[in-house]
Formats: structure tokens, C-alpha cells, sequence
């Protein structure tokens, strides 16, 4: 079976709730000096933030969420996808440095796709989705990822963000090393772990900020 269906279906599950809203930030120029101050500042305040669970945008209203699913194995552990960590982990370190509220996650086998069947059987069991409420980073996934199902359902975080089964750290054999061929180190096994949804961003965070910044240093966690 492929790895996932490559067309598009919007699938709606009906949620009584009424959308939330987002408020920007304001941006003020200052001055040379202040700026500094500022930026120290800010850097302690990024030690207390990374300190403290990433908070999540409100799980109990009713929202639209997008999605690309396919099969575990393809999302998780194929050497072509080596890039899909690099960007969750960038998209990662960007929202903690702005403070953005956490709308996306990663959710093994979703139990929101118990409902659509003419889907769940295109896709390779166990499979894999990547959520947000973000339309257009949705759609970045899978020009990136190629081989996915993209879709949406309505209804609350609390809803469509449950697993049926969780994937284990140990779920893939391990790498050969002599047929590993690119220049670094393959993710740790469950480095997905962290993107689940309720877990701490704060794990591994500052110790894989930058994994190739030295060489030979193992590339750990997410």
C-alpha cells in the first residue's frame, strides 16, 4: 500500500463551540541603548520560558484543523524525511523565541480518522498526522513531505488530537551504520515524542538547539 494518498479531502466534524481569535504584538522602535537593555532582558527571559511547558492555543474551542497523515515508518524514520525534524524543530525554536502559542502537534494513529474509512484504508497502518490550525504552513507540509494525505476536520483540540496508539521510541530497527551515508547523525529513536500533543517542548530543547555546530556530536532527542 502507498504511504498515503496524494489528493485532497476536507472532512468536517461539527463542534457546537464558536471560533477563537489571535492578538499581534506591537512592535516599538527604541534606542540604541535601550535596545541593549532590552536584549538582556529578553535573554533572561528566555531562560524562565524554557524553563516552563510550551502553552497551546485553547483546546477548548471549536476550530478548524489541517493535517498531513501517512504512514509511521515514512513520517518518522525514512533518511529522505531527515528534513521533517529540521523544520518541526525550527518551527519549535521560532515559536518559543516569540512566545507564539503551540498550534501544532504531532498525533500518532488519530483517532479522528476512525470516521473516515474510504481514507484510513489508502493509508499504510500504523500511520502518523501532523496538525496545526495553520492553512498555509498545512500546505508547506506537503510540498515538503510529497507523498502524504492532506485534509482538515472541525471541532476542538480536546476532539481531534487523540492518539488510538501512540508510536514507540523502539517501533523502527535500527540504523546500520554502514548504510547510513549522509554527513550526520540520524535522529535518536522517539525524537517525535516531544512534538506530541501536552508534552514539554522543553526537552532537549537547549541541548539540540544547534546539533551540528560541533562536529561528531550526536544529534539526541527532537
Amino acid at each position: 500500500m502507498f504511504a498515503a494518498a496524494s489528493s485532497l479531502t476536507t472532512t468536517t466534524i461539527s463542534s457546537k463551540s464558536s471560533l477563537g481569535g489571535y492578538r499581534g504584538k506591537e512592535v516599538v522602535q527604541k534606542s540604541r541603548s535601550s535596545m541593549m537593555r532590552s536584549t538582556a532582558r529578553r535573554n533572561n527571559v528566555n531562560v524562565v520560558v524554557r524553563a516552563e511547558a510550551q502553552k497551546t492555543i485553547d483546546m477548548n474551542e471549536s476550530r478548524t484543523y489541517y493535517f498531513c497523515i501517512a504512514n509511521a515508518d515514512f513520517m518518522l524514520n525514512d533518511e529522505n524525511n531527515e528534513h521533517f525534524p529540521e523544520i518541526l524543530r525550527e518551527r519549535r525554536r521560532f515559536y518559543r523565541e516569540t512566545e507564539k502559542l503551540q498550534d501544532f502537534w504531532i498525533v500518532p494513529n488519530p483517532t479522528f480518522l476512525d470516521a473516515m474509512p474510504e481514507i484510513k484504508k489508502k493509508i499504510r497502518q500504523p500511520c502518523v498526522a501532523v496538525m496545526t490550525t495553520d492553512e498555509v504552513w498545512n500546505t508547506f507540509i506537503k510540498l515538503r513531505m510529497d507523498r502524504v494525505y492532506k485534509g482538515s476536520v472541525e471541532g476542538t483540540g480536546a476532539e481531534l488530537l487523540k492518539s488510538n496508539e501512540l508510536i514507540a521510541a523502539d517501533a523502527f530497527p535500527p540504523v546500520d551504520p554502514a548504510k547510513w551515508t549522509a554527513p550526520y547523525n540520524k535522529y535518536s529513536p522517539g525524537w517525535w515524542e516531544v512534538f506530541y500533543p501536552g508534552a514539554d517542548w522543553t526537552q532537549g530543547y537547549q541541548a539540540t538547539v544547534n546539533p551540528l555546530a560541533e562536529e561528531g556530536v550526536e544529534r539526541t532527542g527532537a
